[in-house]
């Protein structure tokens, strides 16, 4: 087994995102939707959960697009198509909000592979630790695991963060960090970090 010997500013800052992290799912919990579902259509609990959780972050863009068509086209009376300033908006947002929602994903996600022996240990039989009905490696486990809970992980773990890697290489080759539109889509990203540093988050 690795240790891995964090010092204490890091150990803070993962303590506070916990907490948020608590705090947050307290607010906004699925618990009361899905208490007094009944699976009629034979998707276990655990699986409905995961796919309202997955569901909501898109939810949340769609009603983010919303305002922002409201805003541009009624309050600030502009033509929404071809506006570099309203999807520059919808970007941002967009960008914002699945950032803030990544640690949820990874966690509603990564649950699906969480599975325990309830069997002898030469025999043993494995079945996931957040429902104890759905057998792990079966049909219905092995559908939402790997057709379902895999390729998000994977997009959100991997496909997301060398596009990001990329872009702020890229983007310390053309030194672009201190232009205001690059700026103003990833400086959350980067701020407060040395060019050379500015992928690490």
């Amino acid at each position: 087994m690795i240790r891995i010997s964090w010092n204490e500013g890091v150990r803070s800052v993962s303590r506070l995102e916990e907490s948020v992290m608590i705090a947050h799912s307290g607010v906004f919990s699925l618990d009361c939707t899905y208490s007094h579902y009944t699976p009629e259509s034979n998707i276990p609990k655990v699986f409905m959960k995961t796919l309202l959780t997955n569901t909501l972050v898109l939810l949340y863009i769609g009603i983010i697009a919303l305002i922002c068509v409201i805003y541009f086209k009624f309050v600030k009376k502009e033509a929404i198509r071809g506006n570099r300033k309203f999807k520059h908006s919808i970007y941002i947002s967009c960008f914002v909000l699945g950032f803030n929602h990544m640690l949820s994903l990874y966690k509603v996600n990564l649950f699906n592979f969480e599975c325990k022996n309830l069997y002898r240990k030469d025999t043993p039989i494995y079945y996931m630790s957040q429902d104890y009905d759905v057998e792990c490696w079966s049909g219905v486990h092995n559908g939402w695991t790997f057709g379902f809970s895999l390729p998000i992980l994977l997009i959100i773990g991997l496909v997301i963060p060398i596009f990001l890697i990329v872009k702020m290489k890229r983007a310390d080759k053309k030194k672009l960090f201190n232009q205001n539109e690059f700026m103003g889509k990833y400086l959350f990203l980067y701020a407060g970090l040395k060019p050379e540093y500015a992928y690490w988050e």
